[in-house]
């Protein structure tokens, strides 16, 4: 889904320029939208939901502007800005700064970087009011995915409401774990074919356990597969815009080709790995298709993670304090601290 950036200049030129140059990137997360006065800019953002807006000192400053429903706003500089301020801003309260007179190029990067640092340094559900999805994928088996998976969101639940929900065909869930639940995610793409997927619905199918909120896998490998291809993202979406929570933690099973449409939607997109030779040639493989696919800029988004794995003699006690530690700095260092590298 893509957002809304509304730019603010009297130079309709300048206007034309970055339009269509930002348009033709593919890397690009923005619908450009060009405004040369603030009266057209207050009707638009009135009836639409605007992701982040750039404009002059002289705009930002105005209490009209100021009190519009914006994301992000950042100041297009006349003058070159120090390096770091357009990624960390002056301090907390002012605008972020970019300069006014870069390339194209340039401008983009900074405004994804700014953009993206914002976005991802507040887990709770954006603006957009889609519920923030970190997606947990890996092409290697054994990898502790689902141990991590599981892990991410009960200690996301601590912060923000966090939902889990698993897209294995084969989940490693018991038959008492299924049977004590009244519904399961068969139940939900049933509802989602019926365009009957909303929120009252579907809190009724929200089971809890341990710390954990989440939809109880699917019954069966083949209620999976009434989605085709294309419909798994759309569904990924609905349940998103649906579901009463803050993030969804998505487990996924090792096929790229189910989740590559998922892909663009994720903000952050965890991949248990391991040391071993033959899985570092699976990895290259994957990095490999990615990069010659539609969806290479998600591997900008991926995170390679190596699970702690348990000692022999260490009490449940122990292991799960340590996975608990593990997955605490994962949210620390990924998820509220750290912006993402381009």
């Amino acid at each position: 889904m893509r957002q809304i950036l509304a730019l603010l200049e009297p130079d309709s030129a300048y206007c034309a320029r970055f339009s269509k140059y930002a348009s033709s990137r593919t890397e690009c997360p923005f619908t450009i939208y060009t405004f040369q006065d603030a009266g057209a800019l207050q009707r638009f953002a009135h009836q639409h939901p605007i992701d982040l807006l750039l404009s002059d000192p002289t705009s930002l400053q105005d209490e009209t502007l100021q009190s519009l429903p914006v994301g992000t706003r950042i100041e297009l500089s006349e003058e070159p800005v120090n390096t770091g301020a357009a990624a960390s801003g002056p301090a907390a309260t002012e605008p972020r700064r970019i300069y006014k007179y870069q390339s194209g190029e340039r401008i983009l990067h900074e405004l994804v970087s700014t953009y993206q640092f914002e976005k991802r340094n507040d887990p709770a559900r954006p603006r957009s009011g889609l519920a923030r999805l970190y997606l947990i994928y890996s092409p290697i088996g054994r990898s502790g995915k689902t141990i991590f998976a599981e892990s991410l969101a009960k200690e996301l639940m601590k912060e923000v409401r966090t939902l889990y929900v698993s897209l294995e065909e084969m989940p490693a869930w018991t038959d008492a774990a299924i049977k004590n639940s009244t519904a399961s995610l068969s139940d939900v793409l049933f509802l989602y074919k019926q365009e009957h997927l909303l929120t009252e619905p579907l809190q009724s199918m929200i089971s809890h356990s341990d710390g954990l909120d989440f939809i109880p896998p699917v019954r069966s490998p083949e209620d999976l597969a009434t989605l085709q291809e294309a419909e798994l993202p759309q569904f990924i979406e609905k349940l998103r815009a649906q579901i009463p929570y803050d993030v969804l933690v998505l487990d996924t099973d090792s096929m790229v080709s189910r989740i590559e449409g998922i892909l663009p939607q994720a903000d952050w997109i965890f991949m248990p790995v391991t040391d071993e030779p033959a899985h570092h040639r699976k990895l290259v493989a994957l990095e490999h298709y990615l990069s010659a696919s539609p969806q290479r800029a998600a591997l900008d988004r991926i995170i390679k993670l190596v699970i702690p794995k348990p000692h022999g003699d260490a009490s449940d006690a122990d292991v799960n304090a340590r996975l608990s530690e593990f997955t605490s700095a994962v949210i620390r260092n990924y998820i509220y601290d750290a912006a993402p590298q381009y």
